[in-house]
Parts: C-alpha cells; sequence; structure tokens
C-alpha cells in the first residue's frame, strides 16, 4: 500500500494529474474485488471506457460519473468543486437561528 502524502496539486500538469488519477481509480476498483467488466457492467458504460479511464485516456464526465458511482465515490465529488454561495463560519451561523429578513445600519 502506498503511503499518502500531501501533493501539490497546482503543481502538476494535466498528465501527472490524469495519472495519478486513473492509478487511484484503479486501486480503488481492485479494493472493491471488480474487475474491469463487471465495473463496466455495475456502471452501465462500456469495458472499453474503464480501461480508458485506467490508462489516463481522456474521457466524457458521462463516462466517468457512471464509473464513479458505481466504486461509491461521488461524495467526494464535492471537494472537487465546492459550493462558494457560503464561508464555512456562514454555514455555522445559518445552522443556528434563522434570520427573518436583513436589517442594515443607517449612516
Amino acid at each position: 500500500m502506498r503511503k499518502s502524502t500531501y501533493m501539490d496539486w497546482q503543481e502538476l500538469t494535466d498528465k501527472q494529474i490524469i495519472d495519478i488519477l486513473a492509478l487511484r481509480f484503479k486501486d480503488y476498483r481492485i479494493r472493491k474485488h471488480y474487475t474491469q467488466k463487471e465495473l463496466a457492467i455495475k456502471s452501465g458504460v462500456s469495458l472499453n471506457s474503464i480501461q480508458k479511464i485506467e490508462q489516463g485516456e481522456w474521457v466524457s464526465m458521462r463516462v466517468l460519473l457512471p464509473a464513479l458511482r458505481a466504486l461509491k465515490l461521488t461524495e467526494n465529488l464535492e471537494m472537487l468543486i465546492p459550493d462558494v454561495s457560503f464561508s464555512p463560519i456562514q454555514l455555522l451561523q445559518k445552522q443556528g437561528a434563522k434570520k427573518q429578513r436583513v436589517k442594515k445600519s443607517m449612516k
């Protein structure tokens, strides 16, 4: 098993990122005890598409998302592009008392 280390994703090339993600995808598939063919059937995408993902080739989101769903990795998508509607502090405040209206101070 590989040791997990912090990666500065910003410093990596697109090819390096794709290669890392392809390897991680394959590792998850193997940990779930799926063959490529079984994952293809479970996700509803072609065997060729699963092979392309694992080889770091370009695939559409319409192929990648069902494969991620079959591996139960979709909960990680929130970290990919986080919702910026609220800051973490605003989210905590929002969980408290719900505001009924906005009151602005007069200057």
